[in-house]
């Protein structure tokens, strides 16, 4: 019993040897990244954008398919999300109220994303 630690330590580099490689035949899956949408979506800090153009902000997804926008925003409004969406973004204009708007993913095409630390 007191020469099995030393056989051990005798045996670990043909141990760590064998574990170098892979498996023949064995397909290795590759976890893939978080895309970017993931990863600010788990953020605490606050993401914002701001507004190039004039823009039109709707009160839920579905009132996008009659024009029927709830309020124009200006160049250089910045606008907070707060959810995404697969079409588009929930924002608020992050005033004291509390009053969510859908913006649609077609009108923040190229805009860049900030996190205020």
């Amino acid at each position: 019993m007191k020469l099995l630690p030393f056989i051990l330590i005798g045996l670990s580099p043909c141990i760590a040897k064998a574990q170098e490689v892979a498996v023949p035949g064995k397909p290795v899956e590759i976890k893939l990244l978080m895309s970017v949408a993931e990863v600010l979506s788990n953020s605490v800090n606050a993401k914002y954008m701001v507004l190039k153009s004039r823009t039109s902000v709707y009160h839920q997804p579905a009132d996008t398919v009659n024009s029927r926008h709830a309020v124009r925003l200006f160049p250089g409004t910045k606008i907070y999300i707060r959810k995404y969406l697969p079409s588009g973004f929930m924002i608020d204009l992050g005033f004291a109220g509390d009053e969510r708007y859908y913006l649609p993913a077609k009108s923040a095409k190229g805009l860049q994303t900030f996190v205020e630390i």
